[in-house]
């Protein structure tokens, strides 16, 4: 999901993570590649109560352009697949404005 300068959405109590069922791929003729919600120079933007799991990058992803973010409430698993032990699960790039709390497994995936 990619929010430019549009301001008021709120994402709550969704998945964002890779196509696989248990250890077999749902999607075999189509490579997939999962990502995260970015933000670039939006404003009053509400992201709670949502799985991201499997992403080739970052869950969440905001420019210093952004203002009045609440990122709270999140699961985030198996994070950063492209550069394994590296990068953050929240990036919210010197947004300005920003209550992030509660968001629990932040750790970079191994």
């Amino acid at each position: 999901m990619r929010r430019t300068a549009l301001g008021d959405p709120a994402v709550a109590v969704g998945s964002s993570s890779l196509s696989f069922i248990g250890p077999q791929r749902k999607r075999e003729d189509q490579p997939f590649e999962a990502t995260g919600i970015v933000l670039e120079g939006t404003s009053d933007i509400t992201i709670t109560g949502n799985v991201f799991s499997g992403l080739a990058g970052e869950a969440i992803r905001a420019d210093a352009a952004c203002r009045r973010l609440v990122v709270a409430n999140n699961i985030l698993t198996d994070l950063n697949r492209k550069t394994p032990g590296q990068g953050k699960a929240i990036d919210l790039g010197g947004a300005q404005e920003v209550f992030e709390s509660q968001n629990l497994g932040t750790t970079p995936s191994k």
